[in-house]
């Protein structure tokens, strides 16, 4: 319970710090607040589709219909992304669909927020579970992180604890399905760093994995920032890319930059974001 309450006063400390300009008066911080942060849904499963919570891959009456899988937050000076599945852009389902572009859109929207310098850091020091150095089909990112070089971008893999010192070297800092918890400190840097213009990429994964637990790793960070990732796995009985209504085709967009040219995307094994 203390550590909760510290790790509150410390983000606290350090939104008062870097945003008090923005307020005035009392009166009128709840009309400021809106005008610095905004969430916006992006994509759902479609009207066949629903967040299946107890893994027997069938609608049941409580589970929710065409669930959000995609969103996105601007925050103060900078811009957050969630989307609900590692796997859609591991070396295998990378070139499928136009899940490709939708990475490479995500990343460019994340870096405009600071003018696009093109310096993008993977982090690998909380047991996610891709890997931007693997070439394993399933549980490597090789192929992203080589398509992001030969567009321009400077990618690095960072595998100590997260800290400002780092941090203010990038302008986009990517965590995928982690499976080690967040230190008060590190979720304070990257609160810091996205209040200060910086990109982050929030990517999730499916609530039954024997390998990762959202809920108890990567939700203590997104909630932050108004983000939940749900304990479930996104299914459609009638659209799905191969056998199983567990990897469902995405194709419910709305009008946004990172979703460019982008038509269909390949969901594999992921779950569902709400607004917090």
């Amino acid at each position: 319970m203390g550590r909760t309450v510290n790790l509150h006063f410390l983000v606290i400390l350090v939104f008062l710090s870097i945003s008090s300009q923005f307020f005035v008066t009392e009166a009128s911080c709840k009309r400021q607040f809106k005008r610095f942060y905004h969430f916006k849904e992006l994509a759902w499963g479609d009207e066949n589709s629903w967040s299946d919570i107890d893994g027997d891959w069938i609608q049941d009456p409580e589970e929710k219909l065409s669930p959000c899988v995609l969103v996105a937050i601007s925050f103060f000076k900078g811009r957050v992304i969630a989307v609900g599945d590692e796997g859609f852009l591991s070396n295998v389902l990378i070139d499928e669909a136009d899940n490709l572009k939708l990475g490479i859109n995500i990343i460019n929207w994340l870096a405009q927020a600071r003018g696009n310098n093109y310096r993008i850091l993977f982090d690998a020091s909380h047991n996610e579970l891709e890997d931007i150095n693997s070439d394993d089909p399933w549980l490597g990112y090789s192929k992203f992180a080589e398509g992001l070089r030969e567009l321009g971008y400077i990618v690095e893999r960072n595998t100590r604890k997260i800290d400002w010192s780092t941090l203010h070297k990038y302008d986009v800092l990517v965590i995928n399905a982690p499976n080690k918890r967040f230190l008060p400190s590190e979720i304070v840097a990257i609160v810091h760093f996205v209040l200060n213009g910086g990109g982050l990429f929030l990517i999730g994964e499916w609530h039954m994995s024997e390998h990762q637990h959202v809920s108890k790793t990567l939700n203590s960070l997104a909630a932050f920032f108004g983000i939940k990732f749900n304990e479930d796995t996104v299914c459609d009985l009638d659209d799905y890319w191969i056998e199983g209504p567990q990897y469902p085709i995405i194709h419910i967009f709305t009008d946004h930059p990172v979703l460019k040219d982008v038509n269909e995307i390949y969901y594999y094994l992921g779950c569902s974001i709400e607004k917090r």
